[in-house]
């Protein structure tokens, strides 16, 4: 049998299978792989943007410069954010109705007092809170957050200018100052100390439970609307056109970078849908060649069911030398998959960060996928063709 097959095979036409079956595994495997880098980057925490968290705020006129207009969020337009497609979850800021000043004192040598503003959000839109980000009435030490740019701006702006040396983020958790809060004819000093950063926020943030007791004992007969808004959005097309509407501003970066994601995001599954599509092809093209395999032998295959043998017995015999050929085409695919996908992954491991060289589960298990959709078709319409042979001639 194996020699009746290898009669009817050219050595071009296994050439041109295998290279049909292999490009349509890579053009289904790559694609797939890529995705999985995509998503890894940008659960990555040196991911290059914040995709689903945006800081809104209305936009400042004239107007509000001689105090004929209103910055604050109303309920109704919070809850018109909140409808907007897209739009996951909306959280406001609270800020503080009262004076607050900072002094840290260097050794006794030099104090250095400053005036603060202190903005609270709930937990769910920190980025990595520190384990210690709480506070309850009685507690004297307050936990504060700061953008991290707000310590690259005094490490490569303010502080070479002065001749004072760098500071580093564990530096910066270790130093402790003095809090002098004052309002409401009341006066208290507290303790404060940095206890992590924010690259999402850019504000200088305390626990809600201290600003929501602050703001009560100290301004309780302020009532403010929040000036900002947290939107955390799937996506942001709907989103842009709300701000667009109402002239809301945020940082034009991350709407850029939301985009871009976006665009990745089209791109890659346009590749998958056209990887389908070839594989689809390459399918066909297996299909053919089977059945043109099994046509060219089909007076030989008769005499062998005249013989006496079953039409199970055919088929095992044939699906072996079939099947070899999607089977040669998965073990050439794949590692030439992942070299494509490492050359690709190389050039860009400099924004993104390490990437692990193995792919996840899914891009191998996807392969595998067509890898038995070849075998399936080819195994169905071989059994289909040896049911025709195996009929009598009129």
């Amino acid at each position: 049998m194996r020699r009746i097959l290898q009669q009817e095979i050219s050595k071009w036409q296994i050439a041109l299978v295998l290279t049909a079956s292999m490009l349509g595994m890579v053009c289904m495997g790559l694609p797939m792989m890529l995705a999985d880098d995509a998503q890894q980057m940008l659960q990555h925490e040196h991911r290059l943007f914040d995709d689903k968290f945006l800081v809104l705020n209305k936009r400042v006129s004239m107007m509000h410069a001689i105090g004929l207009g209103n910055l604050g969020f109303s309920a109704n337009e919070l809850d018109s954010l909140r409808k907007v497609k897209g739009v996951e979850k909306v959280g406001s800021f609270s800020n503080n109705a009262f004076e607050i000043w900072a002094e840290a004192d260097f050794g006794g040598a030099q104090v250095v007092r400053t005036q603060l503003f202190l903005e609270a959000i709930d937990d769910e839109f920190i980025d990595d809170p520190p384990a210690d980000w709480f506070w309850s009435v009685g507690q004297q030490e307050v936990p504060i957050m700061v953008p991290t740019d707000y310590l690259a701006l005094y490490n490569f702006g303010f502080a070479p200018g002065q001749n004072l040396p760098g500071i580093s983020k564990d530096l910066a958790k270790q130093s402790a100052f003095k809090l002098h809060v004052t309002g409401n004819g009341k006066s208290m000093q507290l303790d404060g100390r940095i206890a992590g950063f924010s690259d999402r926020i850019e504000t200088i943030l305390t626990p809600k439970s201290f600003l929501s007791w602050a703001n009560a004992q100290f301004a309780p007969q302020v009532v403010d609307a929040p000036k900002r808004v947290v939107v955390k959005a799937a996506e942001s097309v709907a989103l842009q056109q709300q701000m667009m509407e109402f002239g809301y501003e945020t940082n034009k970066e991350r709407l850029q970078s939301v985009r871009f994601q976006q665009l990745v995001r089209q791109v890659l599954t346009s590749l998958v849908f056209v990887g389908i599509v070839l594989v689809l092809l390459a399918v066909g093209s297996f299909i053919l060649f089977s059945t043109l395999l099994v046509t060219r032998s089909e007076s030989r295959l008769r005499t062998m069911f005249l013989l006496g043998y079953s039409r199970k017995e055919l088929a095992v015999l044939t699906g072996k030398r079939v099947l070899l050929f999607p089977a040669i085409a998965f073990v050439l695919a794949f590692p030439s998959a992942l070299a494509l996908r490492w050359m690709i992954v190389g050039e860009l491991r400099v924004f993104i960060g390490e990437v692990s060289f193995w792919p996840g589960w899914w891009p191998l298990l996807g392969m595998f996928g067509v890898l038995l959709l070849f075998a399936a078709a080819a195994v169905a319409d071989m059994w289909r063709q040896l049911t025709i042979i195996q009929r009598p001639m009129p």
